[in-house]
């Protein structure tokens, strides 16, 4: 298996959050986010909840930002799990 980025280790991310995560960064909805990785609606609005604590952050703009300066955007691989 890939081996996990240090900084997604750090921040105990799961491959799964690490894909939303990556996916918001992309400006990609949670729509197109549940089409990608084939989850619920449901399941998509409670890995975001998650990564807004994570993350300490209020909206998808300011995850996109810190996960842009964690220097780890567009790195990760996008798989459906």
């Amino acid at each position: 298996p890939a081996q996990l980025d240090p900084f997604v280790r750090e921040m105990k991310l799961s491959r799964r959050e690490s894909s939303v995560v990556e996916l918001i960064a992309r400006g990609q909805s949670n729509k197109i986010i549940e089409e990608t990785l084939n989850l619920s609606a449901a399941g998509v609005s409670s890995i975001v909840h998650k990564l807004f604590v994570k993350f300490d952050v209020r909206n998808r703009t300011e995850l996109a930002i810190q996960w842009e300066n964690s220097g780890n955007a567009w790195s990760c691989e996008l798989r459906r799990a």
